[in-house]
């Protein structure tokens, strides 16, 4: 774990090429890097910002108080929170991704333990339940687990896949 946190340090300072790990990158005009191996183009504080946010999801925090706290717009971070949403979705549909809930006592603690996290979502559309329930499903099942890190992998794939 410690050399992914070294990786995304490395990679936010500009000191890493976030695909293919060389470190040989220069500066363009526009303040992005570009790495001279791979000519991957990216931005170090797109990056940094994606990363708060995603330690923010994790957290559990609202999309407009993580939004006021960084002074983000609301729409990037509900934007942002709703991509992780269905990154969770994808994961979760793998095979192997999910124990099942088929004890009684586990399905009836997962809705209570659903139905207390989205009561603090008022304004949750209809055509984006599926994509909250699976985010409840998600940390009802890693609730003992760190899952920034999981979030992590998930998010940024194979770059942080050790």
């Amino acid at each position: 774990m410690k050399v992914m946190y070294n990786q995304i340090e490395q990679i936010i300072r500009g000191q890493q090429c976030p695909k293919c790990r060389q470190k040989e990158l220069y500066w363009l005009s526009d303040r992005r890097l570009k790495c001279s191996s791979c000519y991957y183009r990216f931005s170090a504080n797109k990056i940094r910002d994606d990363l708060t946010l995603l330690h923010y999801f994790s957290l559990g925090i609202p999309a407009h108080k993580a939004a006021k706290a960084l002074r983000f717009s609301y729409r990037k971070v509900r934007a942002k929170y709703m991509q992780y949403r269905g990154e969770i979705m994808e994961y979760l549909k793998q095979p192997g991704r999910m124990p099942s809930l088929s004890p009684k006592g586990a399905r009836r603690l997962f809705w209570t333990f659903a139905w207390e996290k989205l009561s603090k979502y008022p304004r949750m559309s209809r055509e984006h339940f599926a994509l909250y329930l699976k985010e409840m499903e998600f940390r009802y099942l890693y609730r003992r687990k760190n899952i920034f890190d999981v979030l992590l992998r998930m998010h940024f794939g194979p770059v942080f896949n050790y």
